[in-house]
């Protein structure tokens, strides 16, 4: 007879592969462990943990690129640049100010004009609103109370001063340019740099450009 008091199952190949309880006489179990197991896996928690290592690693990475990235575009918006430059939103500020209802009606009430058409009216000097008042004026009068509802300007505001100004040019030929003031209102300090744009109508035979900067 065999020495061992428990006759355990025959050993399969699974059992060199990963520990396993095997049945034995009686109805107990009986646990294997072998060397090789044992081997096998130590290399598995090495790699696992060298991996979740070189994870951390990673994301900590992410997250200090991440930071300084906000803290460049957070510096480049309070940084006003030292060039003047064209804006996309005053350009789409100027094409809403064209389109804005005046308070001036030169037909009839209440057919009111848009600002653009004022301007128009107020370089062609042919009519006066139904109210008396000239076209120049009322447009000087909105498009001054609707600058300085959108923006503050000041010595302690964000923007040190604006500039509005419509000017009409007609080309008589390739060399020359008959230009002619509109409007012109400006408050504060434009010396230095400047954000801007322009918008362009059409006044036969010529071109009417209006522009607008905010200056810092």
């Amino acid at each position: 007879m065999r020495n061992r008091k428990d006759i355990c199952v025959r050993k399969s190949n699974k059992i060199k592969k990963l520990p396993k309880l095997l049945l034995c006489r009686g109805g107990n179990f009986c646990l294997f462990k072998f060397a090789t197991n044992v081997r096998s896996i130590k290399p598995n928690l090495k790699i696992t943990k060298k991996a979740q290592e070189e994870v951390v690693g990673f994301v900590a990475i992410v997250v200090i690129v991440a930071i300084l990235l906000v803290l460049l575009l957070g510096f480049s918006i309070k940084k006003p640049s030292n060039s003047n430059q064209e804006s996309k939103d005053l350009y789409q500020f100027l094409e809403s100010l064209m389109k804005y209802t005046s308070q001036c009606a030169i037909s009839y009430e209440p057919d009111y004009s848009e600002l653009g058409e004022l301007i128009k009216e107020c370089y062609s000097g042919a009519s006066l609103c139904l109210n008396q008042k000239s076209p120049c004026e009322i447009a000087e009068e909105d498009i001054k109370n609707i600058i300085e509802a959108s923006f503050k300007v000041g010595e302690a505001q964000g923007y040190k001063g604006y500039e509005f100004k419509s000017i009409y040019t007609e080309t008589e030929d390739e060399a020359e340019k008959l230009m002619k003031d509109i409007i012109l209102i400006k408050k504060g300090n434009c010396s230095s740099s400047y954000i801007g744009s322009e918008v362009l109508n059409p006044a036969f035979p010529g071109t009417i450009s209006s522009s607008f900067k905010l200056c810092y």
